[in-house]
């Protein structure tokens, strides 16, 4: 602790009502940090890029082939990769403490009750059996459920497995390997690109608004 110190303010979402404004706050504040962070070695890594483009065909370059190859693999698994992991896992725990706010800010009592559903699944659950517009299956929730449930495929890999999908189902494997800005490295790495991060926190945001209209819809 040094002499400049100073106790901030508690901050938690729990202490706070759920609403757009704050969902577009959260989400702006996720996306500028990611960003920051993310383009600090952009530049030297589309340098290095461009430089192996333009010698790749050249047989008197195999050697700085090879360390620009090693310098561009360094970045991609040691530093973009690792940033990019946790970005994925701050938004979905952003997105799973949101979904479980509003259920709270409907129902005191949610979960309080032991269920076999956990987290996005068993808000998902309360919606549905509570609300007549939460329809997970059709219009604009049901197709925005249907990326989220994609986007928590990953999370759960990238959460328990470190993104090695050896342990995973194969129907869930081949939804990974069709998501866009999504690809392995050799046969069960996932490697996650950066449009993906932020495509993810625009899907977050719509998700949590549409489902925030839903539990407006009745008292």
């Amino acid at each position: 602790m040094n002499e400049f110190s100073f106790k901030p303010a508690p901050y938690s979402l729990q202490l706070h009502p759920v609403n757009a404004n704050l969902i577009d706050k959260r989400i702006s504040v996720l996306k500028d940090a990611f960003l920051k962070v993310e383009n600090i070695h952009k530049s030297e890594y589309d340098t290095m890029c461009d430089r192996y483009r333009e010698v790749y065909d050249d047989p008197e370059m195999e050697r700085v082939k090879e360390l620009l190859s090693d310098d561009i693999r360094e970045l991609d698994h040691f530093f973009f990769r690792v940033h990019r992991v946790g970005a994925i896992l701050g938004l979905y725990a952003f997105l799973e403490n949101s979904m479980t706010v509003i259920c709270r800010q409907k129902d005191e009592e949610f979960g309080q009750v032991s269920s076999r559903d956990k987290g996005i699944v068993r808000c998902k659950q309360f919606l549905s059996n509570n609300f007549e517009a939460a329809n997970f299956g059709n219009g604009d929730l049901g197709r925005l459920w249907s990326k989220i449930v994609n986007f928590q495929i990953l999370r759960n890999s990238l959460a328990h497995t470190e993104g090695n999908t050896e342990l995973l189902k194969p129907e869930r494997v081949s939804k990974l390997e069709n998501t866009d800005g999504l690809y392995f490295e050799g046969e069960d790495v996932i490697m996650i690109e950066r449009h993906y991060v932020l495509e993810s926190m625009g899907l977050v945001r719509d998700f949590l608004v549409e489902v925030l209209k839903i539990s407006d819809s009745q008292s």
